[in-house]
């Protein structure tokens, strides 16, 4: 986790403090005490406990392993003299968001240019570039994204405002590379990886001493609604409903991807013994897929599968009625 210098960063996303039961949000991540508290000693060092339960919903959602420092927390102090909480990861975090959607679909470059504007595909000056280029692929999008990164927004600077920080001094083309590849992915994955941002973006950002528990507040929630991933909320909507089917999938809900959910929802309906038993387990569970249809493409297109399992079990319970009972003349 690493400290920088300089003005604050574009794109920086404060995290507000939860007003949930802590408890019973850090139980739901199957975590002992133990690793709860290593994990408050090194990658989220200094957070107050709401901040720290929300920064392992977003790590759970995200299904970004804080041990393996996927993820981390980042204390600043804001303008307004608040100290506020970031989630950061690196652009290897990012990279496996978007492939585990199942949707991403490559990228082209990086290039770099001077101040000529000329793109180039290998960067041999030894001054550094003053920009660079990615472009990104999502599977089903008619047309692909770019992320365009200019080395004054992002470079980090000595005190002096001239000489660059060590990593952007020896290696200045790959750093701003990795900015421009976080900007191209976050454009073609906006719903998967808004509100997180990159170490190496970051860099801008003003470097702090992490203070004392005591001095830390949480971060007064913004005016405007923060958004939230439609998914994460329907995951939620389940959570009440699936509760006592974790087991089975093995992973906790918030982490579950389309096929937990369906095997989840095979799992519900299997020991259904009667159309009667089924159409009360499948009512139960219609208005948490409604919903979730209606606000994200990745619920609406598990209809399919739910509708395909829903006919297995129908068409089961269906031949078993009509069998003849023992005893029965046939």
């Amino acid at each position: 986790m690493s400290n920088a210098t300089g003005a604050v960063a574009p794109q920086t996303t404060a995290i507000t403090a939860p007003t949930a039961n802590v408890g019973r949000e850090l139980a739901l991540y199957g975590l002992d005490r133990e690793k709860i508290e290593l994990l408050k000693r090194t990658v989220a060092k200094g957070t107050t406990d709401d901040q720290f339960a929300l920064f392992m919903t977003i790590a759970q959602r995200r299904r970004l392993d804080p041990f393996a420092k996927q993820i981390w927390c980042v204390l600043r102090k804001g303008k307004s003299g608040v100290w506020e909480m970031t989630a950061q990861t690196s652009i290897d975090g990012y990279r496996l968001i978007a492939q585990r959607t199942g949707e991403y679909d490559g990228q082209d470059g990086p290039w770099w240019c001077g101040e000529d504007g000329v793109w180039k595909d290998v960067w041999l000056s030894k001054a550094p570039p003053k920009a660079a280029k990615v472009v990104a692929y999502r599977k089903g999008v008619s047309h692909p994204v770019t992320g365009i990164a200019h080395l004054e927004s992002y470079a980090a600077y000595k005190d002096d405002g001239k000489t660059l920080e060590a990593k952007w001094a020896q290696m200045p083309e790959h750093m701003l590379a990795k900015c421009a590849e976080t900007l191209a992915l976050r454009k073609a994955f906006p719903e998967e990886l808004s509100g997180l941002n990159t170490e190496d973006e970051m860099d801008q950002a003003d470097a702090i001493d992490v203070p004392s528990v005591e001095k830390l507040v949480a971060v007064p929630p913004a005016n405007a609604e923060p958004q939230v991933d439609p998914w994460d909320t329907f995951l939620e909507d389940l959570a009440p409903l699936a509760a006592d089917l974790v087991e089975k999938i093995g992973v906790p809900i918030v982490q579950w991807d389309e096929a937990a959910v369906v095997k989840a929802w095979a799992a519900a309906i299997a020991p259904a013994d009667s159309m009667a038993a089924l159409v009360e387990i499948a009512g139960r569970w219609a208005g948490a897929f409604k919903r979730g249809a209606a606000a994200s493409s990745r619920v609406a297109k598990l209809k399919p599968q739910v509708d395909d399992a829903y006919r297995e079990v129908s068409a089961r319970l269906r031949a078993a009625a009509n069998q003849p009972k023992p005893g029965s003349a046939s």
